[in-house]
């Protein structure tokens, strides 16, 4: 159901949260609302002055995140209906998870989010997957040589080239639970099998410090810095999409990766088991680590060598043009339809009555 003003609020520091927010604004005006992001926290009375409803998308860390969970409760307490729209890489660390936290109207972005909430006693009220903007993602297929232009008018992304190398693309930050340590593995493996072979990493400056010096590895600190359609545009420049996180709560590279037809591998971890038709290699163990704020990461391991095997198939699969990748395509397009934008997010408003 539509409302007249929507505020949906995020932190500016989160890449793939504020294109969430933006997103799901897109979907509220087209849904007949009048939807504004708000890229910073805001006390409730200031927003009870923009809007009559309001969506939250933050991680669901009872640390770092706590005063946007309290937003979400007193908003909801005080008459404007509050959705907390939340994601998280593992478990909450109990000792940080106060009562009143269940008073927040809590809608997951996976199953696997949703499990890790209820373990700790706070109700979730929906699970609605993170969505893709299909016509955003039509428009980067066609920018493809511009931004690759611009990275290299920058100085950056020299000598590459669609048309003589086999490009892996990655979008990641720096942070560990992301695994670019093990993508530098995975890199100098392959390297040594396919000297075509580059890697596209577009990160920010901890990770290109992380991947320094590691053979066929371009690692671009420009997260933040591009426009949506531009990262999406680089992901198309690519022959194969890899992404070597350990823990994630979604994933939203590898939906866009689907969207725009790249085969894409990673390791099989839950949330991307629920909706990834692509390429896995199987997690042998699990382990929960305390790296900040009040989140118990569940670090899925896997063997960088079995990603780089996996990873060289389906780079051989593309090269010769193989069936498989074109059935991939047919299926990964389907993935992409059910999570347009306009398909997902009007459940988040339908979860404000």
């Amino acid at each position: 159901m539509a409302r007249n003003k929507i505020a949906v609020l995020t932190s500016h520091k989160a890449v793939s949260l504020k294109t969430v927010a933006h997103h799901i604004a897109r979907a509220a005006e087209k849904d007949g609302s009048d939807a504004t992001v708000i890229e910073r926290y805001a006390a409730p009375a200031d927003v009870k002055r923009w809007a009559d409803a309001a969506i939250i998308v933050m991680p669901a860390d009872p640390v770092t995140a706590a005063p946007w969970m309290l937003l979400a409760r007193d908003l909801s307490v005080s008459g404007v209906p509050a959705v907390y729209y939340a994601t998280v890489e593992g478990a909450l660390d109990r000792k940080y998870v106060a009562r009143w936290m269940s008073e927040a109207r809590l809608v997951a972005n996976s199953a696997y989010v949703a499990e890790k909430l209820k373990e700790v006693g706070l109700p979730v009220r929906g699970i609605i997957h993170h969505g893709v903007d299909l016509k955003e993602a039509e428009r980067a297929r066609g920018m493809v040589r511009h931004v690759l232009d611009r990275l290299r008018h920058l100085g950056v992304a020299a000598g590459l080239d669609p048309d003589k190398h086999v490009i892996a693309v990655t979008v990641a930050s720096g942070h560990p639970r992301k695994g670019l340590d093990r993508l530098a593995r995975v890199a100098s493996i392959a390297a040594q099998r396919e000297p075509r072979l580059k890697f596209l990493v577009i990160t920010d400056g901890d990770g290109a410090a992380r991947l320094e010096g590691v053979p066929n590895v371009i690692a671009e600190p420009v997260m933040g810095g591009l426009s949506r359609e531009e990262v999406l545009a680089l992901i198309a420049a690519g022959h194969v999409y890899v992404q070597p996180s350990l823990a994630e709560g979604f994933c939203l590279p590898v939906l866009e990766a689907h969207a725009l037809g790249v085969p894409a591998v990673h390791a099989d971890l839950p949330p991307l088991r629920e909706y990834s038709a692509g390429w896995r290699v199987p997690a042998r163990g699990v382990t929960r680590v305390k790296i900040d704020g009040g989140i118990l990461y569940e670090m899925h391991d896997y063997d960088a060598s079995e990603l780089a095997e996996v990873l060289l198939q389906v780079v051989d699969l593309v090269k010769r043009n193989d069936s498989a990748v074109e059935d991939y395509r047919v299926k990964a397009l389907e993935v992409a339809r059910q999570h347009d934008i306009h398909k997902v997010y009007p459940g988040l408003l339908d979860a404000l009555e």
